[in-house]
């Protein structure tokens, strides 16, 4: 009798211990979720500090999506802070880069910052190879590069194996054909890694000089103005070595910039 009722306070145990668990996890899948709701909500009644608050709180518990991004850059630019607005847009064109209204409301928020720089000519070719890198996202690449490198084991083996000429011919350019393929992709996915693995950064400071070298003594022949996107080249702490559109380059504070 005994032993049957600690086996029954065991069992009992070991359920509630699962449903708190389940309970537990359940609650940490929708906590983002709710939080970005009750932003969405706030937003809809023009109460954007709150609605702030709330997608904060949906991103510090790891939700991230494009749609987060964006309405929280629609947040920032109805409030006038146009320099988190940028920020945030391009965290969202991050995400999504074809995103036509993010797109939109970043060419509007820059608009309303003080640098205009003129962005270096790229050339035709150069253009349309990024912009075919970035068709796929690098998952799919990967999955191509795989793809392509057993196609070329496999018309390997046709070729070695094949007992007829014409079989063995058909191996022969099925090979060629494969590597070629492989070769491609390789390059076109390590192309597309680079360029998604490149940093670019918002300055998020009223006014910080572009120093010739990273000390705080050195010299300055431009300044950047809060809300400009900078390229991310070198890192020596406290500063990183910044291109800015027009191609000039030179070091600014770690502290005065926010990675997109």
């Amino acid at each position: 009798m005994k032993k049957k009722l600690c086996n029954t306070v065991l069992k009992t145990l070991a359920c509630l211990i699962l449903l708190s668990g389940s309970q537990a996890v359940l609650s940490a899948q929708t906590s983002p979720n709710r939080a970005f709701e009750n932003g969405n909500a706030f937003y809809a009644k023009g109460i954007y500090d709150s609605a702030l608050i709330e997608y904060q709180t949906a991103h510090q518990s790891g939700y991230e999506a494009w749609e987060l991004y964006f309405n929280m850059g629609n947040a920032y630019y109805n409030q006038g802070e146009y320099p988190d607005a940028i920020l945030y847009y391009e965290k969202a064109l991050k995400l999504e880069p074809k995103q036509e209204d993010a797109q939109n409301n970043l060419a509007l928020a820059e608009l309303k910052i003080v640098d205009r720089f003129e962005s270096m000519p790229t050339f035709a070719l150069t253009k349309a190879w990024q912009n075919f890198t970035q068709l796929f996202p690098m998952q799919a690449w990967a999955a191509l590069i795989l793809a392509f490198m057993l196609c070329c084991l496999l018309c390997a083996l046709l070729y070695r194996t094949s007992k007829s000429y014409s079989r063995k011919q058909m191996g022969f350019y099925a090979l060629l054909l494969s590597i070629l393929l492989f070769v491609f992709s390789f390059i076109a996915g390590g192309s597309a890694y680079h360029q998604s693995k490149h940093k670019y950064a918002i300055v998020m400071q009223e006014a910080v000089p572009l120093q010739d070298m990273p000390e705080a003594s050195s010299p300055s022949s431009i300044t950047l103005h809060e809300g400009s996107k900078v390229s991310i080249e070198d890192e020596i702490p406290p500063y990183y070595q910044v291109r800015i559109k027009d191609g000039s380059k030179g070091w600014i504070p770690i502290s005065a910039v926010e990675i997109i």
